[in-house]
């Protein structure tokens, strides 16, 4: 039987050290793989070390919201596993790590076999056991999945996701951006869906908060068979469109990161691609934009490369 060994480690800042720090080296059978802990986010809380994840159970398409408490030296404390509704659960992506005085929230989505993705509200103590899982999705949507979460105050926080619907006249599922502001009992204060319904889709990779307490969503758009555009969208602090652009070139574009200068106008990050003599060349991508993102002061392309997984 064959067998491989795997190893993780885990680079950690803390108080301007660096802590590595072996956390899993193990040998076992590729043919009944248990997956390990796999961390999308971190958050320490004076010298304890909380990271946030996924772990894959015995079934093969089985994954389980996962979250360890380290100490300062990254020594394993303790951990919460949840296996929500026997199928699939995750704890959203990066940014999505909440601290609330002695609890801590994180946002995510679970999907049964024969359901569709359901939004989930987690609650953490600070021993990392799970108090409580919340499940609330959009009910005229086919699927509904929270990504990414800001904290507003002490008491809210708004969580940004995608809800999908189905199009009977071209047979194809569309996306919309959904974003939704909960209380620290996972109370909904308001939700909106936002984009362009029924006829593209938004595709979200992350959320900002503005210096006039609105949010800038980020991510990528695309037609019904199309390829993607750079997508940004402006939201008021009731969580209300203000306006949405889309630009690019012919193959796959997203924006991946954004930063708003002091004088209001817009870093963005991303990948750009372009057609070079029938070939997709792919560029990491750099852009001012103006405050409303309506015009571009300037862009660079780096790198020029083939393949767009590689960049």
């Amino acid at each position: 039987m064959k067998k491989t060994t795997v190893l993780f480690i885990c680079l950690l800042a803390l108080n301007n050290t660096i802590i590595s720090q072996i956390f899993y080296n193990k040998a076992f059978d590729l043919e009944n793989t248990v997956l390990p802990n796999l961390y999308s986010n971190l958050l320490i809380d004076n010298d304890t070390i909380y990271c946030l994840g996924i772990h894959r159970m015995t079934d093969s398409i089985g994954i389980g919201f996962n979250a360890n408490k380290f100490d300062k030296e990254a020594n394993f404390v303790n951990s919460s596993q949840v296996n929500y509704d026997s199928s699939f659960t995750y704890a959203g992506s990066r940014n999505n790590f909440l601290k609330f005085g002695n609890s801590y929230f994180a946002t995510g989505s679970s999907k049964r076999y024969d359901k569709n993705f359901e939004g989930l509200v987690f609650k953490i103590n600070k021993n990392c056991d799970t108090v409580w899982v919340k499940k609330r999705s959009n009910s005229n949507a086919l699927g509904t999945i929270y990504r990414y979460s800001i904290k507003t105050s002490e008491s809210d926080f708004v969580t940004l996701g995608d809800v999908a619907y189905y199009n009977s006249s071209v047979n194809w599922t569309f996306g919309q951006v959904y974003l939704v502001k909960f209380d620290t009992l996972a109370n909904v204060i308001w939700e909106h869906e936002l984009g362009n319904p029924g006829t593209v889709s938004e595709f979200v990779k992350g959320i900002y908060p503005a210096a006039d307490g609105g949010f800038f969503i980020y991510g990528y758009v695309t037609g019904y068979q199309q390829w993607s555009q750079c997508y940004l969208l402006k939201v008021d602090s009731m969580g209300n469109q203000v306006w949405q652009r889309s630009w690019g070139d012919i193959y796959w574009d997203q924006v991946l990161g954004l930063y708003e200068m002091p004088n209001g106008n817009l870093l963005v990050s991303g990948t750009i691609s372009s057609d070079f003599f029938g070939l997709e060349v792919s560029n990491a991508y750099l852009a001012m934009l103006t405050p409303d993102a309506s015009q571009r002061i300037w862009e660079k392309r780096f790198f020029n490369i083939i393949d767009f997984y590689a960049l």
